[in-house]
Formats: C-alpha cells, sequence, structure tokens
C-alpha cells in the first residue's frame, strides 16, 4: 500500500524510521502535543507571514485539505505568471509539500525559500530545503537557487537592521539532492513493514525536534545510559554501536570512569549519598532573611519590546518567599497582566521586596541572601534588566552578589536514586518533600507557563483571564515555596 509522504513525515523518517512508522501505524501511542509547541506553532506562522512583507508581489495560496485542489491552485498560479508564490503545494503522487516561498529570477529559473523561526544554520534545514527541490523538479520546475531566510541575532526591536538574513545554501542543497530519492525509497519501504522497526533510543529522540513516540519508547527500558549525568565520549558510543542502552545490561568487560559507575550503582543500588558537612557548611553561608525568588520569562521570536532581540527573554512574573531567622514565612509575588511592557512595573516591584533596606546604626544597607534554583538564570534576566533599563541598573547590579544556587547542593552533595539522574527541582522536590507536587496544577512546567502567559494577554474574555491568571500565580508561587521546604529539609539533615 503506497502511503502518503508529506514533508514533515520524511523528515521524521530520516531522523527516526520507528517514527515515521509508528505515526502510520499506531499515531495512538503518541504523547499529544503540548501547549508549549502550539505556541512555537502560532509563533513560527507569525515569522512565515513577516517574511512575505519582503515580497509585496506575492500572492498567499490558501491552505485546502483537499490536496488535490491545491496542487492544481497552483499549477494555475503559475501558468497565469505570478512571479512569487506562498504556500505553494507540490506532489510528486505519493510525496508531495508546501514551500514557504518561491519566486522567479530574471532568468525565469525559480529561487525557493524556507522561512525557520532560528537564527543559525542547521543541517536539517538543508535536508528539508533538498527534499521540497526533490519534489518540485520532478514537477518540471527550473530550480536555480536555494536560500534559507533565518532571524537576524543583531536585529533590535524597533528597527536596529532587517528581521531576516539570507543563507544561500544551494551549493549545499545540490549536494544532498542525489540521496533524496534513495531516502524516499528506503522510508516507503519501512513504512510497508508489518512490525514497527527496530530502532535503539537516543539523541535523536530529542535532536532535532522531540520525538511525540518518545515516552512510548523510554519508559519500557526503565532506567538507561541516559539517565547517567555528563556521560559522553567514547565509553558511551562503544555501548551505543553495541546495542546497550540498560543499565543493568552494562557488561562487566567494559570499565566505566569512576564518575560513570558511581552513578551507575546510584541507580542501579538505589543508593542514596549526601554529604551532610558540606551541605551544613553551605547553608552556614547564608545570610537572612532568605529570598527564595523565581522568574517566568519570555522571549518573543520578533521582538516586540524596544531594545529586544529575538528569542530574547523578559520576565513577566515573579514569586518571592521570604524566611526571616525565626520561621516566619512571607510571600510576595507580580504577574503582568497586559500585553504592554512589563520590566518597568516588574523591575519597581521586585526591587521593593528584594532591597530589603534596614536602619542598623544609623547605616542605610542591604541584606539577605537570595536563594534561587539555577540561580545563573535568575542572574542573566537581572543583568538584562539593568541594560534595558539604565536607571535602575545600580540597583539591579547590587542584587547579583547576593545570589546563592540551591541547585548546587543536589550537583556536588546530594545524591539520590530517586532523581534518576537529574538536579532539576521538578525531579528533586517529590522525592524529598513528596507531599508538595505539580501534577495537579494547570500549569506544569515553565514551557506551559509562557503559552498561558501569551493567552492571558491576549484574551478579552475576562473569565478565561482571571482562570489563566491563577493558574502562574499558583505555579511560580509553588516553584518558591519548594524551594523553601527543600531548604527546610537541607537544615534537618
Amino acid at each position: 500500500m503506497p502511503y502518503p509522504l508529506t514533508k514533515s513525515r520524511l523528515m521524521t523518517g530520516l531522523s527516526c524510521q520507528k517514527a515515521l512508522w509508528l505515526s502510520i501505524h499506531k499515531p495512538e501511542v503518541a504523547t499529544p502535543q503540548s501547549e508549549a509547541q502550539n505556541l512555537r506553532f502560532i509563533l513560527g506562522n507569525q515569522i512565515g507571514e513577516r517574511a512575505r512583507e519582503a515580497f509585496p508581489e506575492g500572492i498567499l495560496l490558501e491552505y485546502d485539505e483537499n490536496v488535490a485542489k491545491a496542487i492544481a491552485l497552483t499549477r494555475e498560479a503559475i501558468e497565469y505568471g505570478f512571479p512569487t508564490l506562498f504556500e505553494a503545494t507540490f506532489s510528486t503522487g505519493t510525496v508531495f509539500c508546501r514551500v514557504d516561498i518561491l519566486t522567479k529570477l530574471p532568468d525565469d529559473s525559480w529561487h525557493l525559500i524556507e522561512v525557520k523561526s532560528s537564527k543559525s544554520v542547521k543541517d536539517h534545514y538543508i535536508t528539508d530545503l533538498a527534499l521540497q527541490a526533490y519534489v518540485l523538479k520532478e514537477q518540471g520546475l527550473n530550480l536555480k537557487k536555494y536560500s534559507l531566510h533565518l532571524l537576524n541575532g543583531d536585529h533590535r526591536c524597533p528597527n536596529f537592521g532587517t528581521l531576516f538574513v539570507e543563507h544561500d545554501v544551494t551549493k549545499q542543497v545540490n549536494a544532498r539532492l542525489p540521496l533524496i530519492e534513495q531516502n524516499i525509497t528506503d522510508l516507503r519501504a519501512v513504512l510497508n513493514q508489518e512490525s514497527e522497526p527496530d530502532v535503539l533510543i537516543g539523541s535523536h529522540c530529542k535532536n532535532p525536534y522531540a520525538c511525540a513516540f518518545k515516552d512510548y519508547c523510554w519508559q519500557p527500558l526503565g532506567k538507561t545510559i541516559f539517565h547517567l549525568p555528563n556521560f559522553r565520549g567514547k565509553q558511551k558510543d562503544e555501548l551505543i554501536e553495541r546495542r546497550i542502552v540498560k543499565l543493568d545490561h552494562i557488561p562487566e568487560d567494559l570499565p566505566l570512569t569512576a564518575n560513570a559507575q558511581t552513578n551507575v550503582d546510584l541507580l542501579l543500588k538505589e543508593q542514596i549519598k549526601i554529604d551532610t558537612n558540606a551541605i551544613q557548611q553551605e547553608l552556614e553561608s547564608l545570610r537572612y532573611p532568605l529570598y527564595f525568588f523565581d522568574f517566568e520569562t519570555f522571549g518573543d521570536p520578533i521582538p516586540r519590546f524596544e531594545g529586544l532581540g529575538p528569542y530574547q527573554q523578559y520576565p513577566f512574573q515573579f514569586s518571592c518567599h521570604v524566611l526571616d531567622a525565626e520561621g516566619e514565612l512571607e510571600h510576595h509575588e507580580y504577574l503582568h497582566q497586559d500585553s504592554y511592557d512589563p520590566r518597568i512595573a516588574l523591575t519597581e516591584a521586585m526591587l521593593d521586596v528584594l532591597k530589603n533596606q534596614c536602619l542598623k546604626e544609623q547605616v542605610l544597607k542591604e541584606q539577605g541572601t537570595i536563594i534561587a534554583y539555577y540561580a545563573t538564570f535568575e542572574q542573566s534576566i537581572i543583568k538584562g534588566l539593568a541594560d534595558s533599563l539604565p536607571q535602575y541598573a545600580a540597583e539591579l547590579s547590587n542584587l547579583l552578589p547576593r545570589f546563592w544556587d540551591q541547585l548546587l547542593i543536589f550537583k556536588k552533595h546530594y545524591k539520590h536514586h530517586g532523581f534518576m539522574g537529574s538536579n532539576s527541582i521538578k525531579s528533586v522536590l517529590p522525592v524529598i518533600v513528596p507531599e508538595l507536587s505539580y501534577k495537579d496544577l494547570e500549569v506544569g512546567n515553565g514551557e506551559a507557563a509562557q503559552y498561558v502567559w501569551w493567552r492571558m494577554i491576549d484574551t478579552d474574555d475576562l473569565e478565561e483571564k482571571t482562570r489563566l491568571r491563577d493558574g502562574l500565580l499558583e505555579y511560580c508561587k509553588l516553584d518558591t515555596l519548594a524551594m523553601v521546604e527543600i531548604h527546610k529539609h537541607l537544615n534537618s539533615l
């Protein structure tokens, strides 16, 4: 049976044949697309729309689920002589694709352009273009030039530089074109198999795109070499070459580095290793009151606030739990709820909480350790605010040396098999503070928070806005409460 192959399915198959087979024969085992993935799709469409502005003579060929109609519409547009087409549809019969931009060159040949929401050329972009070129050439188009239109990292809102940079990849695409026909033949053979291909898990499960079938493939395996932190190099390559990924299948004849063996033992023997002396020394360096602090941020691919570049992160929310030396706990928070620039209002609210100015011996000074989980991120956001808002630069810079990173405890001094090789707060919290959980929250992680905020500031539905706001506040509050409870646990050791 000839299964229809879209460009996206072909790209999936070139990354993992098993994922391609599953997408046709067992689509029900895929993990549903997340809200964050939906947001990336929406923002990607916005980037495509902006890229078309450089071709005012172009026409958009509206999407039609009937592929035959879409192909006929494209053929008519070409025959009519339109110089530039957006979203044109082509097919070889069993392989079809839609192309971002197709524009005529002065000699009547065609220039094929792919628009990507990235700032750098990636290898799979070349394959993507080569697949499109194969289909178009099969339909008799004279293609002469291939380009990627990528986001310009030097662009600054509102108008410092152009938003897109053109990368001529004609040579790379021409070099890859001869491989495409065989790729398609191989993938068609895969789809005609009665059983799913035997493909080993690996980096292709996450790169270049997160695979919808990752959980289906990974969960039955339990503890794998991919759960070992910082495990890379020849030993990992040798295990993969020998098709060994489960930890309990690692052969004795393969000596591991001391660090790798320690991590294998930790997971397989379900060990817990805690250096209480080192942890107490770290905790003794903290100065009360303690500020448990967390940002939520957004990075627009098309920057919309002054001075920002593509994907440059800016904060829209923070949560801060303040713990004094007597054990009293206060909570402070800020959530920007409108579509205008959040940076000034958030910065002022944050400084009101974190400056903690107190009069002691007639000297006004700042005190108190600011605790974050992966503090480097919070510090980078504060540095960005200082650069964008020079009127607050001095006060913001004074916050930076007060930060202390709770994550370092779990990187250096606290190892637990239950973390499954991860040091993230989402892995640590359910093990050492099981009574707290993100599972029942409407917003469950940082990527979801971005999507919910984007929806919240865009909606005019007051009831919907309130629901989304409450979800964001609950999530960010739990992030800092989690750090408080982890701190209490560490103090009790």
